[in-house]
């Protein structure tokens, strides 16, 4: 299965670029009380702090809002943006305890199901992203905590493996064709033209994919709970307690 690692920087300050784009709007989505995200306290509002651009060392501003998904967890997403150099970085952070188990959401879509496009994510670092059709994987530890949608999960794959494909053809002309095969797929994916799964592994538990309306048929989100291996307690920085339960910590 291809993975999505070990990504030249130019890949990654693209696949970034576009990540900070999503979490921004869905910022902006969050202050204006979209659907999907409410504010975890009906009074609460954005909270705005100057701060250090790391790229032009100029003045941007940090924004910062506390929300809270149905049926999920409170999270506090930050949005950074410089006006001098024009430069955005968003991050999700989890307000409180991992989970008490490992989560895998899967998300089966059907070619022209175009609204499914929308589902919203919210991707922790230690989770891992597959598309089993495409024999891709997204591994943990490659992205910072993101919310977004499932296309735009898609296109800051293809944002990320793009970036650099004339260099890797011209060095590789097998591995560039194995690439762009790929990168038609996810295209296709991202246009609803075929057909698709999405599977989001947490062992953290701090991984969501929104679930259809109750009643739907349409679009069922399928939820599966595991107890984490030693080795996953262990990269999450969890002690395993007496009968092989972990304590659940910060995240």
């Amino acid at each position: 299965m291809a993975a999505l690692a070990e990504r030249p920087v130019a890949t990654e300050e693209a696949a970034q670029d576009q990540g900070a784009k999503d979490s921004h709007d869905a910022l902006a989505a969050a202050s204006a009380n979209a659907i999907h995200l409410n504010t975890a306290d009906g009074d609460s509002e954005p909270l705005q702090l100057q701060s250090l651009c790391m790229r032009c060392h100029e003045t941007g501003t940090t924004t910062m809002l506390l929300v809270s998904i149905p049926h999920f967890k409170d999270l506090l997403i930050a949005s950074f943006e410089c006006p001098e150099c024009g430069f955005r970085n968003s991050e999700v952070q989890f307000a409180g305890a991992y989970g008490e188990r490992g989560t895998r959401h899967t998300l089966q879509v059907a070619a022209g199901q175009q609204a499914l496009l929308g589902r919203q994510i919210v991707k922790s670092t230690s989770a891992t992203v597959t598309f089993p059709e495409l024999q891709l994987e997204i591994p943990p530890l490659t992205q910072k905590g993101v919310i977004t949608t499932i296309e735009g999960l898609i296109t800051e794959a293809t944002t990320g493996l793009r970036a650099l494909q004339e260099e890797r053809t011209a060095a590789d002309p097998a591995a560039g064709a194995a690439v762009e095969a790929v990168l038609q797929q996810l295209d296709a994916c991202a246009a609803a033209e075929r057909d698709f799964t999405i599977a989001i592994d947490d062992p953290a538990g701090c991984s969501h994919l929104e679930p259809g309306d109750p009643g739907d048929t349409v679009g069922t989100v399928t939820v599966e709970y595991y107890d984490r291996t030693p080795e996953q307690a262990e990269a999450l920085g969890l002690s395993a307690a007496p009968g092989g339960d972990d304590d659940a910590g910060g995240g």
